[in-house]
């Protein structure tokens, strides 16, 4: 438990580190970004099987912290009605490793989880003139 913590402390003072070291870059029309962070999975109750065995067997699985990278590409209005509207499409890929699955009988498996998301976004910026845009938003996808 511990050694998950202190995961979760670098990888949070990392990120505002590059946040507090990024510039603020302004979308008119067209947009694109790279993205990439930390993948933190929620550790579940899950059923294992195997072609080798008759049935599956109810299991819990713990993962590694793993790591995501995506892009989304979109387009900001600027002007008339439509002013701080912005609709995006955004892909996201996932990977953990598999720590460890605890069941009742004994089990010796690895593996990674793997998962891809595709999403369209919607947002409205309330711009004004200082370098801190608040918005709000939402997205429907898989």
């Amino acid at each position: 438990m511990y050694k998950e913590g202190r995961r979760f402390f670098v990888i949070a003072l990392t990120s505002l580190a590059i946040t507090a070291l990024c510039r603020t870059a302004r979308a008119e029309g067209f947009y694109a970004d790279v993205h990439g962070g930390a993948s933190i999975p929620w550790e579940e109750t899950t059923r294992v099987s195997s072609d080798a065995a008759p049935t599956s067997v109810k299991a819990h699985t713990n993962y590694d912290i793993g790591w995501l990278a995506g892009a989304s590409a979109g387009y900001q209005w600027d002007g008339g009605w439509a002013r701080g509207l912005a609709g995006e499409v955004e892909f996201t890929f996932r990977q953990n490793h598999i720590n460890r699955i605890a069941t009742s009988t004994p089990i010796t498996l690895g593996g990674d989880l793997h998962s891809y998301a595709i999403m369209l976004n919607g947002y409205y910026r309330f711009l004004n003139n200082t370098p801190f845009t608040p918005y709000i938003g939402g997205g429907v996808g898989e």
